[in-house]
């Protein structure tokens, strides 16, 4: 526990935000196998628009720019190569990075990759790699995950309450990965609102985003209705069939293994009394034509709806479901029972549930 102590000590720096934009300059060297050029981001913006970069010359390369400090940068030396993050907050900063060309053993392609070694000139820095010190140390200790997330956050609580305005905090915060949603919140709430709308503050709210989707999907979550469009166009609300074990599934016309599986989600579909099991298929169509006319092709017998957003659908967006195939079945009080299962899991759940 005296790693703790001393690391809180060193952490308690005031890292707010600056409100004057700065000359930086950023030097680096490169030991290693390297391309001929390395490309600046900021704040996680990865659209080559916005980036900066820099011939490498005998291993050496410069970046000189005006911007607001503290700040999150990103180098990278092309599409093919992962990415370093690090912090700056002094004018002046050298780093230094080991940089290798791996090959992948299933395709043998080729891949540069290369990692911060050092940084001169970035006390943000320093202690961002502290913490991560920090943390690694927290998981080694033999204590029980609760105990481990409780330390987490009360370091947090007392750091983020001196410095409601660090970026640094907020960052700890976006990547931490022992919180618990409420945990998170709290500490959330602690923040100078100015800050939320930071590369920190998007990547902690794509964060809670995550942690709500992995609740919804909890076995034994009330279902989230929602209210689509059938095929004629009229709105209907998946709680048509509360009472009844229901089947969410997704789908879309173009999708090949989706329609490979209707065969057997047809018997499995007429194995069944109506009053006891029933199935909605959600289509992720753009094209009611071609959503249609597969309806009919695969004589499918059961309801079906369609959200044109795909992905970004209510659905889809509420339980993270990134791709069809995919299910949902729901038990006869409207609780969850399982997702993406297959027929002969479906088949279980259903015939254990109607027991």
């Amino acid at each position: 526990m005296n790693f703790i102590i001393t690391f809180l000590m060193v952490l308690f720096i005031n890292f707010s935000l600056y409100s004057q934009t700065t000359d930086i300059s950023i030097s680096g060297k490169i030991n290693g196998t390297y391309p001929d050029k390395i490309f600046l981001f900021f704040d996680g913006n990865i659209n080559a628009k916005d980036s900066l970069s820099s011939v490498i010359a005998n291993g050496d390369f410069q970046f000189n720019l005006k911007t607001k400090l503290p700040i999150l940068c990103r180098l990278h030396f092309s599409e093919n190569t992962n990415i370093v993050e690090f912090y700056i907050d002094n004018p002046t900063t050298l780093i230094y990075l080991n940089s290798k060309i791996e090959t992948n053993s299933e395709n043998k392609t080729k891949r540069t990759y290369f990692q911060l070694d050092s940084i001169k000139g970035s006390v943000i820095e320093v202690n961002r790699q502290l913490f991560e010190t920090y943390l690694a140390k927290v998981e080694a200790f033999n204590i029980s995950n609760i105990e481990k997330r409780n330390l987490h956050y009360n370091l947090l609580d007392s750091f983020i309450t001196k410095n409601p305005k660090s970026k640094l905090a907020l960052y700890f915060l976006a990547t931490n990965k022992l919180l618990s949603l409420n945990q998170i919140n709290l500490l959330k709430s602690n923040f100078d609102t100015s800050l939320l709308s930071s590369y920190e503050g998007q990547k902690l709210n794509r964060s809670i985003i995550s942690l709500l989707r992995l609740k919804n999907r909890e076995i034994g979550e009330q279902f989230h209705h929602v209210s689509l469009p059938d095929k004629f166009g009229k709105k209907i609300e998946t709680s048509i069939y509360t009472g009844k074990i229901v089947l969410i599934n997704f789908w879309a016309s173009w999708c090949a293994p989706c329609r490979e599986k209707h065969p057997e989600v047809i018997k499995l579909f007429d194995s069944y009394n109506r009053s006891q099991f029933d199935i909605i298929g959600i289509s992720f169509d753009d094209n009611l034509k071609s959503w249609r006319a597969a309806i009919v092709k695969d004589k499918i017998k059961w309801l079906q709806l369609i959200d044109t957003e795909y992905t970004n659908g209510t659905l889809s967006s509420y339980y993270d479901i990134k791709g069809v195939p995919s299910n949902i079945l729901i038990n006869r009080d409207g609780k969850i029972l399982g997702f993406d299962l297959t027929n002969q899991e479906i088949k279980k759940f259903t015939d254990d549930n109607l027991k």
